[in-house]
């Protein structure tokens, strides 16, 4: 009997450590998850915030600022004005993937974009599931800036 009571224990005490140790591994992902997004945010932000400065006269930290307001509607619309649409494509070739950051230029037919090489586990888990569910090799986001909480995809 107390064999019994011994592996019922040791077993118990088993699960809740594994039960622990994948929540501890869970926020570990998520953690990081976070860190690919914050990552990708802070480069597109750098390239808005250029674009922004030129098309505004506006100095560079200026222009960060200006993005960073997301609480005032004057300046809101302000960047709503001055910057197209934007989307946020990730490419996959093989074992290569990157993403690029497209305006739809504002009055025009044209399209400027930037790209950046990013290993795979620096993508954030959205896309890499998106990959994963379509079986594409491109997948569109729209773009959101001002941080809004509004999200959204697309696939190509």
């Amino acid at each position: 009997m107390l064999k019994l009571v011994t592996i019922i224990l040791v077993l118990l005490g088993g699960y809740f450590l594994m039960k622990k140790l994948f929540e501890l591994m869970g926020e570990g992902v998520a953690k990081t998850d976070q860190g690919n997004v914050e990552a990708i945010d802070k480069w597109a932000d750098q390239i808005v915030a250029k674009i922004l400065s030129k098309r505004l006269s506006i100095t560079l930290a200026e222009a960060e600022s200006l993005l960073k307001d997301s609480k005032d509607p004057s300046q809101k619309r302000r960047v709503e004005e001055n910057l197209g649409s934007m989307l946020a494509r990730f490419d996959r070739n093989g074992n290569e993937h990157k993403v690029c950051l497209m305006e739809l230029i504002p009055g025009t037919d044209k399209v400027k974009q930037w790209e950046k090489k990013m290993a795979r586990e620096s993508l954030p888990a959205v896309v890499r599931e998106e990959f994963m569910r379509s079986g594409k090799n491109a997948v569109t986001f729209p773009w959101v800036f001002l941080r809004q909480t509004e999200q959204a995809g697309n696939n190509e």
